[in-house]
């Protein structure tokens, strides 16, 4: 192994310890309060019971015995995330550390491959900095923290982006793709889209107002609108020099795909293009 590649494992080794140290550190320290709490609750007993009837129920409340596919999936949710999180319940306990845990953990395998992905389609040094930008960036540390489904969800799709693009040289890896797939569909519905709530959003879309979702502001923005409010929020939530840096960068990637003809990097683009038109022709808030 030369110098060069020794330094590159160092680097790399170091932006891991840095992302899981911001990932780990006081990982308790705030409460569950959102859909973390919820999920987190379902999970310990793998069990989908909400006490809330008077707004969603769930199926095990529609029957007067559990029926034998209740198990197979979650009303809201497909089955994975409570899955993991239910083992790691039975390994570590009824708490908030094995509730977050995975998430961070996703957190960390999340940085690894971004670079795996970059390295892929672009260089080393290109590697090496995104891994350090996703190591540091605010989004990225709070949803590894958070213990919401979408860390998880994040690592499989990047995963199946890794091995799509690795499947252009070896097609066995295509079967790998179409299993990360799989596996990025029972994470989490939206895998595909990545747009939104997945079932008010579903009622909305067919002209559905159903009890179950009153109290909660639905609307469908369209076009320009939807795009200026993501943009408003990483604008109030990020840093500028972050903005610019990715501006920047984002701008040459596009320029150097054309230039340099790169047949991977013209897959990612076409990727980004497809995930931002699916956020700009429809967003869902609540």
């Amino acid at each position: 192994m030369d110098n060069k590649k020794k330094i590159s494992i160092l680097v790399l080794s170091l932006i891991l310890l840095v992302g899981g140290f911001l990932r780990l550190y006081s990982l308790t320290a705030h409460d569950m309060v959102a859909d973390d709490a919820l999920n987190s609750f379902r999970s310990i007993g793998y069990f989908d019971y909400l006490a809330a009837e008077d707004l969603q129920s769930t199926p095990v409340s529609w029957f007067e015995e559990k029926t034998w596919w209740q198990n197979l999936s979650f009303h809201d949710h497909p089955p994975l995330s409570f899955i993991i999180q239910n083992i790691f319940f039975n390994v570590f306990g009824n708490n908030v550390l094995a509730a977050r845990l995975p998430f961070a953990l996703s957190g960390i395998v999340t940085i690894l491959l971004l670079y795996k992905i970059v390295h892929k389609i672009k260089n080393e040094a290109a590697a090496l900095a995104t891994a350090a930008i996703a190591a540091v960036a605010n989004y990225s540390v709070w949803i590894s923290r958070i213990g919401f489904i979408e860390s998880l969800l994040i690592a499989v799709l990047l995963s199946a982006i890794l091995a799509f693009l690795k499947a252009q040289e070896n097609t066995k890896y295509y079967y790998l793709t179409g299993l990360l797939v799989g596996l990025g569909l029972v994470t989490k519905y939206t895998f595909i889209f990545l747009l939104g709530h997945f079932d008010a959003a579903l009622s909305s879309v067919f002209g559905m107002q159903p009890a179950v979702f009153q109290g909660l502001e639905r609307e469908v923005s369209v076009g320009f609108n939807s795009l200026l409010g993501i943009l408003q929020n990483l604008y109030a939530n990020t840093s500028r020099l972050f903005l610019v840096l990715f501006s920047v960068s984002f701008l040459y990637f596009c320029i150097d795909t054309v230039r340099t003809k790169n047949s991977n990097q013209f897959l990612v683009l076409m990727y980004l293009i497809f995930f931002g038109c699916g956020n700009f022709l429809s967003r869902w808030r609540f």
